[in-house]
């Protein structure tokens, strides 16, 4: 084997150890809120109680495309990156994938007479 391809594997092998590690450390301590500001322009950002959520639903209830709780990346990964995919800087009811997941939850939840988060705007994007 030459020398730079064995350069070469042994930097692969450091990378996909390093970020397998990243994503154990991330499943394993997700953060207690997280701060969903992408239409700060228009609206008021939304502090997302995330630990309350994952204490009732699994990762992949909002994380739709993880297998896993190890695969549970960041919306931010897709949404709002590729064209094809719900923007969170949309404020539309039908294109924010916040309003679509969210707010379709909150509102199956408060038809069946449960407990449930928010479904109007200022329930969510409020000055706390």
């Amino acid at each position: 084997m030459n020398r730079k391809l064995a350069v070469t594997l042994i930097a692969l092998v450091v990378a996909v150890a390093f970020a397998g590690t990243m994503t154990f450390a991330f499943a394993g301590t997700p953060p207690e809120t997280i701060v969903i500001d992408k239409a700060k322009d228009k609206k008021l950002g939304v502090t997302f109680p995330h630990k309350e959520h994952t204490e009732t639903y699994s990762c992949e209830t909002c994380h739709h495309t993880a297998k896993t709780p190890e695969e549970a990346v960041s919306c931010f990964v897709c949404h709002g990156v590729k064209p094809d995919i719900p923007d969170p800087s949309q404020m539309s009811s039908k294109k924010n994938p916040f309003h679509i997941l969210c707010k379709t939850c909150h509102s199956d939840l408060k038809k069946q007479k449960k407990d449930t988060g928010p479904t109007k705007c200022s329930g969510c994007h409020n000055a706390e």
